[in-house]
């Protein structure tokens, strides 16, 4: 197994079937998969984030995406996950582990403070963390739908679209 650490730039097109697998798992309810590329392309060249990919003879098979911003409240820098995945047949593995250990590690290296681990409410990975005693729960994030819940039909990609 080899891990390499991308920018986000790097990291889109190597994982685009995996982004969409976890979109599927544990994306938000109702919506599709629509990478705001523009998005990423910023956090790359500000330096505010970056992903971590495993891979098995040459193919990916999972990633962890960190994004690395100022706490509004402390003005320490603080890393918070923005997908980890890892594909069904590697989950009873280190894979998984180890693109925690390292996406940690890497932020440490990076100035970060504090990890924020977001994960869905009961799945695998949510019981992973809180089964671990270095880990404590902190938030819970509730979800509501605003409008009139019809979704976008267009999903822009490249630089057509700006970030917010």
């Amino acid at each position: 197994m080899q891990f390499e650490t991308l920018t986000m730039r790097q990291g889109l097109p190597v994982l685009r079937s995996l982004l969409q697998e976890n979109f599927s798992e544990t994306g938000l309810p109702g919506r599709k998969l629509c990478v705001h590329e523009a998005t990423y392309e910023a956090i790359s060249d500000a330096g505010a984030g970056f992903a971590i990919v495993a891979f098995d003879d040459g193919r990916p098979v999972g990633f962890v995406s960190v994004f690395l911003s100022i706490h509004q409240h402390t003005s320490e820098l603080v890393a918070t996950n923005d997908s980890v995945f890892v594909l069904p047949e590697y989950r009873r593995s280190a894979v998984g582990g180890q693109l925690i250990v390292r996406a940690e590690r890497e932020s440490r290296k990076r100035g970060a403070k504090l990890f924020l681990w977001q994960v869905v409410d009961g799945t695998p990975i949510d019981q992973a963390f809180a089964s671990r005693t270095t880990y404590g729960l902190f938030q819970k994030i509730y979800l509501k739908e605003l409008g009139n819940g019809q979704q976008h039909s267009r999903c822009y990609h490249g630089r057509r679209a700006r970030a917010l």
